[in-house]
């Protein structure tokens, strides 16, 4: 373990003092990468290693949900569906940057800024053209008169040794569908169907966020809607799928994820997180496989090569972002 890696200081996600290793706050980004493989945890959430390879599906998805939260809030205050549109297709633009504010230059036309503009454009018609149709799924709005969307969440999951536990996120919205509600999330990819969406069921990120939408709502939440974004070089096409999950499988979710943390306190007690080399070619390849094929003497230098230190804390709501002044996000 490289120990001047550790980057868990002031990540309010860590907050146990006897042990600074000790993820108390959980999201589905963070409990994912412990199930995929605890050695690829430790660079990822202790470490906040990031590789430098471009990102260009990171930084589409979130501008494209921003574009999605500032459409949302402006049909909230009554803003029609034009207004909102370009409002939307606005933000999406001002959040396709890099940290110099300048434009981002994705390596892969599929997720450039025009293919962002036309994304945004297309799928808001999509569902919700005015005077032809509304979205049948319907944003909730929260009892401060705000959208439930880009909404942060936090509650308390259980208690070990003494220790309590938090399960965390950010639902893209939460909607109302057929007088059932549901957390509906935005996912792009190279192709969409019936495989696409069989990805979604039973799936860490959704299981979290529908049993979080029923502590939020204080109401069953039935499943999550899919709305899938094919994103091509030339075209975009758009599918909505569905997930449902009865009580009896988020009772199973419940139980895993407590047995998946008392593992993490075990690893962050003993200060090693083993490798599941199974999980090392899944996804095109794991980005810190390098790492893990060189001798220890030896990382020190090829970190410094390929990676950078960026500190994920799920402890950040999204208040600021959740928000927004209309009039500022007018184009």
């Amino acid at each position: 373990m490289i120990d001047h890696l550790i980057a868990t200081s002031g990540n309010g996600s860590f907050a146990d003092p006897n042990n600074p290793l000790l993820q108390t706050l959980w999201d589905s980004t963070s409990l994912g990468a412990l199930k995929e493989c605890p050695t690829k945890y430790f660079w990822q959430n202790i470490c906040g290693l990031r590789s430098k390879a471009p990102r260009d599906p990171l930084v589409f998805g979130i501008a494209f949900h921003r574009a999605m939260q500032i459409y949302h809030y402006h049909r909230a205050s009554k803003s029609d569906h034009l207004s909102s549109m370009e409002a939307a297709l606005d933000a999406g633009i001002k959040a396709y940057v890099n940290p110099d504010k300048t434009l981002y230059q994705a390596q892969k036309k599929d997720r450039g800024f025009y293919a962002l503009c036309r994304a945004i454009v297309w799928h808001l018609d999509h569902f919700n053209q005015e005077g032809f149709k509304d979205d049948p799924a319907q944003t909730l709005v929260l009892q401060n008169g705000k959208p439930a969307a880009e909404l942060s969440f936090k509650f308390h999951f259980c208690t070990i040794d003494g220790i309590d536990f938090y399960l965390c996120g950010h639902f893209d919205t939460l909607v109302e569908f057929n007088n059932q509600n549901f957390v509906k999330d935005y996912k792009t990819s190279s192709s969409l169907g019936q495989n696409f969406f069989d990805q979604f069921s039973p799936d860490n990120q959704m299981s979290l966020y529908i049993l979080g939408g029923g502590v939020v709502l204080q109401k069953p939440v039935a499943g999550a809607i899919i709305d899938g974004i094919q994103c091509a070089v030339h075209f975009n096409r758009f599918q909505r799928g569905f997930v449902y999950m009865s009580p009896e499988i988020l009772a199973e979710f419940t139980e895993d994820t407590q047995l998946w943390i008392e593992q993490a306190k075990l690893f962050a007690s003993r200060g090693h997180y083993p490798k599941n080399e199974k999980s090392c070619d899944k996804y095109g390849g794991c980005p810190y496989r390098d790492i893990c094929r060189t001798p220890p003497s030896l990382r020190d230098n090829l970190i410094k090569t390929k990676y950078v230190q960026e500190i994920w804390d799920p402890s950040i709501d999204r208040e600021e972002d959740a928000a927004p002044n209309l009039e500022e996000t007018k184009p």
